[in-house]
């Protein structure tokens, strides 16, 4: 059976960080969000990321959670937002069938039939 994935966002530009912390994740439990099983963050870099986790782990204790700040504003599918004391803007995705990991492959252990691709990554990368 195939598994619909749902992808739903939240935001704000509230002026103290928690408040918009708390905003964006209002927004998202307002859209049915219920337990993502990922939630990518973006937030300008007066945030606290360390105080974001703390927040979205409360909201979604069982979620893998990847953040990354941004310089000036975040977007979402309601325009962009940038707010005076910054902005917060949360995706989440949900979804039965929805599996979310990490993985890694050490390099060196490529197979020699992907000589070229080793030596891109050698040439670019400097490996």
């Amino acid at each position: 059976a195939k598994s619909e994935v749902v992808l739903q966002q939240g935001w704000s530009i509230a002026a103290k960080q928690e408040d918009a912390i708390s905003e964006a994740v209002a927004k998202l439990k307002s859209k049915g969000v219920k337990k993502p099983k990922l939630i990518i963050t973006y937030y300008t870099e007066h945030y606290d990321p360390a105080m974001i986790l703390k927040n979205l782990k409360g909201a979604f204790p069982k979620t893998k959670v990847f953040g990354r700040s941004v310089f000036k504003g975040v977007f979402s599918n309601e325009g962009v937002h940038v707010g005076s004391n910054g902005s917060i803007a949360i995706l989440s995705l949900e979804g039965e069938g929805l599996s979310v990991g990490v993985a890694g492959i050490d390099l060196k252990k490529i197979e020699k039939s992907d000589s070229k691709f080793r030596q891109y990554l050698r040439d670019k990368y400097k490996f």
